[in-house]
C-alpha cells in the first residue's frame, strides 16, 4: 500500500477558494468596494484626505475600452492612497449636456417641430438611462468609489453652482461679446466644437492664393534690383473667409525663400516650391533663392462694416515662424494671427 506524503508537507493554509464561486461574486464585490469605502470613510483620518476629482464620462452610450482604462487607472490611484493610510474621497460623475446626447435622443428627426423643452426632456431621459447603465458597468469592475453620492452635470445644485461661477466671471469683467468665426452645422442648426467635427477622407478643399503687398523696405533682399514692380508675399489657404481676421504671415524658420518675377510684380515664395508656382503662373522668372531673413511687413486690405477699406499691418517676421514644417503647401507662407503663433512657440 502506497504511503501518502501530503500530511508531511508544510503547505500554507488559506481560506481563499481555489476556484471562483459565482454565487459569492456579489458578496466579494460589495466587500472590496462599498463596504471598504464606507469603512475607510469612518476610520481613516479626515484631516488629510486624498480627493480625486473625476473627469466625467459622457452619458450618451454604452461603455467601451476607453471607459474601462479610465476607471481602472483611477481605481489603482485611490487604492494605492488607501494602502498608504490616507482617507480617500472619490465621487464619480457624468457629463450630461451636449449636442451628441441631443442628436441621439432625437434620432433621425433632428427635433423638427419639437419645442426646446421637449428636446431637453428627451435628452434628459436618455442621459439618465445611460448614467444608470454605465454606473452598473463601472461597479461590476469593482471600482472603489462613492457610488451612492454620484453627481451629474444636470443636477440642479450643480447647475446652480455653474451659474454662480458665471455670475462672478461677469462681475470680474471676464465675459464679453466679440466677433469670432465658429463652426456651424446646417443640419443640426447649432454651433459645433472642434471636437465634434468629422472630416471626409476623400474631401478635396478649394484653395486660394493671395498676394500681400510688402510695405516695408525690401530693396535689401537679393534679386530685388532686377525686380519690375512692387513685391508681394504670396500666401496659400483653404479658408479664405478667415483672412480678414489674420494679423500675421507665418514664415517657416527652417526653409529658404526665393523671389520670382511675375507680370508687373514680384512674389516671395518657398524656394523648394518655386517650380510649382511657376507652373501656375506662366511667364515668371526666378530673381533670387536661398533667402533666410524675411523681416518685412505687408498690407492687408479688407472691407469694413460700412463698406470703407480698413488697413491692417500684419507682422511678417522670422520670430513668428511655424513650428510644424509646411513644405507640402504651395507657398509655405500662411496667414495667421500673432497670438496663435506666439502661443505655439510658448512666447505668450
Amino acid at each position: 500500500m502506497s504511503k501518502s506524503w501530503k500530511a508531511t508537507l508544510k503547505l500554507p493554509v488559506s481560506k481563499f477558494p481555489a476556484r471562483p464561486n459565482p454565487k459569492l461574486q456579489a458578496q466579494y464585490l460589495r466587500q472590496c468596494t462599498d463596504d471598504l469605502y464606507a469603512w475607510q470613510a469612518a476610520n481613516r483620518p479626515a484631516d488629510d484626505p486624498f480627493v480625486l476629482h473625476d473627469g466625467p464620462p459622457y452619458a450618451n452610450g454604452p461603455l467601451h475600452i476607453g471607459h474601462a482604462i479610465n476607471k481602472i487607472v483611477k481605481d489603482m490611484i485611490v487604492r494605492t492612497r488607501l494602502q498608504q493610510g490616507r482617507r480617500i474621497i472619490y465621487r464619480p460623475g457624468w457629463d450630461c449636456h451636449g449636442l451628441p446626447i441631443e442628436m441621439k435622443a432625437l434620432g433621425s428627426g433632428n427635433g423638427k417641430g419639437m419645442s426646446p423643452v421637449k428636446i431637453r426632456d428627451q435628452a434628459k431621459r436618455l442621459a439618465s438611462k445611460t448614467v444608470t447603465e454605465q454606473m452598473k458597468g463601472f461597479r461590476s469592475f469593482a471600482v472603489l468609489a462613492d457610488w451612492e453620492n454620484k453627481w451629474t452635470t444636470m443636477d440642479p445644485d450643480y447647475e446652480i453652482r455653474q451659474l454662480q461661477v458665471f455670475q462672478e466671471l461677469v462681475r470680474c469683467g471676464l465675459i464679453y461679446r466679440k466677433r469670432k468665426p465658429i463652426y456651424w452645422s446646417i443640419s443640426s442648426r447649432t454651433a459645433l466644437a472642434e471636437a465634434e467635427l468629422e472630416y471626409k477622407d476623400d474631401h478635396k478643399s478649394t484653395c486660394a492664393y493671395v498676394k500681400y503687398p510688402i510695405i516695408s523696405d525690401w530693396t535689401h533682399l537679393p534679386g530685388t534690383a532686377q525686380l519690375h514692380g512692387p513685391l508681394h508675399a504670396a500666401i496659400w489657404t483653404t479658408t479664405p473667409w478667415t483672412l480678414p481676421a489674420n494679423k500675421a504671415i507665418a514664415v517657416h524658420e527652417d526653409l529658404a525663400y526665393g523671389i520670382i518675377q511675375a507680370d508687373g510684380y514680384g512674389l516671395v515664395v518657398a524656394e523648394n516650391l518655386i517650380e510649382q508656382i511657376q507652373s501656375r503662373i506662366p511667364g515668371t522668372t526666378v530673381l533670387a533663392q536661398g533667402i533666410l531673413d524675411l523681416s518685412l511687413e505687408a498690407w492687408s486690405t479688407v472691407t469694413g462694416s460700412k463698406g470703407r477699406p480698413e488697413h491692417h499691418n500684419p507682422s511678417f517676421t522670422r520670430t513668428l515662424s511655424l513650428l510644424i514644417p509646411e513644405r507640402d503647401l504651395y507657398t509655405s507662407l500662411l496667414a495667421t494671427d500673432k497670438k496663435t503663433m506666439m502661443r505655439a512657440r510658448n512666447l505668450a
